[in-house]
């Protein structure tokens, strides 16, 4: 992975760092190696207790409602100074200037979230539930533009797609197509 730390800052009284990547896919796998424990978080094990009386096979879609329902969907937008530094340091680079990957304890803490956000709240409740789900992504092969969870099943994925109002099950682009009323087309922002 070529990422690198550029500082640490504290953000709303938070300690936190901020990175920088060769590409767009290594934010891709800097996210995944951030998400390797979220499971064990104290607040997702507390919330994933409130799934535990719940059928094991009907788990993944009560805990997407309940991600959809109480989590915003907002998009990591930094103060103008700071999106300013960044785009300096930016230029030349393919992808986002600035991403923010915040913890379930934080998502959950805010209520707020993007789409790796609240994907990495659904994987990890659903993994600390025992359930075998992993972060997807989903772009071009140059760069990943959209993150979501899903589970393996049988020979394909169970979606879940927490960051827009798509049905368990549904792949985000079939999502956003019905959400939007017209074709979407897997293209690169």
């Amino acid at each position: 992975m070529a990422c690198h730390p550029l500082a640490a800052c504290s953000v709303a009284g938070i300690p936190s760092r901020l990175w920088t990547c060769e590409t767009p896919w290594d934010w891709a796998g800097l996210l995944c190696h951030l998400a390797r424990h979220d499971e064990r978080d104290l607040a997702v094990r507390m919330l994933a207790n409130a799934f535990v009386d719940v059928p094991h096979l009907e788990q993944p879609a009560a805990v997407l409602e309940w991600v959809q329902q109480n989590i915003q969907y907002v998009d990591d937008t930094p103060p103008v100074k700071l999106r300013e530094w960044l785009r300096r340091l930016q230029v030349g680079r393919p992808g986002e200037p600035f991403e923010r990957f915040a913890g379930p304890a934080r998502t959950l803490a805010l209520g707020t979230g993007d789409c790796d956000d609240s994907a990495r709240l659904v994987r990890a409740v659903l993994r600390s539930l025992g359930h075998r789900c992993r972060l997807v992504f989903v772009g071009s092969t140059s760069v990943p533009w959209h993150v979501t969870a899903a589970i393996r099943q049988g020979d394909g994925w169970y979606w879940l797609d927490a960051s827009l109002a798509a049905r368990p099950g549904e792949h985000p682009l079939k999502a956003k197509e019905r959400i939007d009323g017209q074709p979407h087309y897997n293209q690169a922002r």
